[in-house]
């Protein structure tokens, strides 16, 4: 999974830079530059804790390690942290296979 799709499952694929900042506490170019880069791991871990995700999720994403190299082998999807709208979407798409 690349560090932004993760960041967009995460905080809601409608939420904008300015408001994962806010919740972060970084500034909103930062955030921006997630879209095409990966931060550094404390910058990771600092997003997983403001979103209440495991920092060892935040730091397989951002490639700080791997699954492998933290012993995870799956991870549970936690469903009460996917927004409304996105699990409405991937219904809805479901159903029109």
């Amino acid at each position: 999974m690349r560090w932004w799709d993760y960041v967009s499952r995460v905080a809601g694929a409608t939420a904008t830079p300015s408001e994962i900042a806010r919740r972060v506490g970084l500034t909103p170019s930062s955030v921006t530059r997630w879209q095409i880069s990966t931060p550094k791991p404390e910058t990771a871990a600092a997003f997983a804790r403001a979103y209440g995700r495991p920092v060892i999720e935040a730091l397989i994403a951002a490639g700080v390690v791997t699954a492998e190299e933290a012993g995870v082998r799956e991870v549970a999807a936690d469903l009460s942290s996917i927004p409304i709208d996105d699990l409405l979407a991937e219904i809805r798409k479901r159903v029109k296979d």
